[in-house]
């Protein structure tokens, strides 16, 4: 039927064209989201597949599926960083609800000279990490003071000894 080609070819070629959707039905995730949404819009895309109790690609797949459409479903209400921290904010992520209106436009990346003073604050500040262990020698810091070493405190009833 197929000259030349092996089996594993044509049922990639079949693949690629859509003939057939060999991944798992996932029509139950868009009625979560959607319920989810309305209860409670502007979640993310992690906060979503908590909720939810699906994966994180099932979740995103359906929002691009149901972004793309006319009218759309929903929409980026907002950008928010995925870990916000000092050292490292992280990516934007995307805020999901749903409406049809435009989405938040997502925001510019750290300018060169933000990411220089970022990095300058980090190094000023003291680190815990960094901790002198002669500074009791050289007076620096007081010796701890209580009990020398580990104190044990064994539960022995006196019925079982007596016995």
């Amino acid at each position: 039927m197929f000259p030349g080609r092996t089996v594993l070819a044509v049922k990639q070629k079949i693949a690629y064209l859509g003939k057939r959707k060999t991944r798992g039905h996932d029509s139950w995730v868009w009625d979560a989201i959607e319920r989810e949404l309305k209860a409670n819009p502007g979640l993310t895309g992690r906060q979503l597949e908590r909720k939810i109790g699906c994966c994180y690609r099932q979740v995103m797949d359906q929002l691009y599926l149901h972004t793309r459409e006319f009218p759309k479903a929903v929409r980026v209400s907002a950008w928010v960083r995925s870990c916000p921290t000092n050292k490292s904010p992280g990516p934007w992520v995307q805020c999901w609800a749903l409406g049809s209106e435009a989405d938040a436009p997502k925001p510019s990346p750290m300018s060169k000279e933000d990411r220089q003073r970022r990095s300058r604050v980090a190094h000023r500040k003291p680190s815990t990490r960094r901790i002198n262990p002669f500074a009791t020698v050289t007076g620096l810091v007081s010796a701890p003071t209580g009990q020398p070493g580990r104190v044990y405190h064994h539960l022995v009833d006196d019925d079982r000894e007596a016995a």
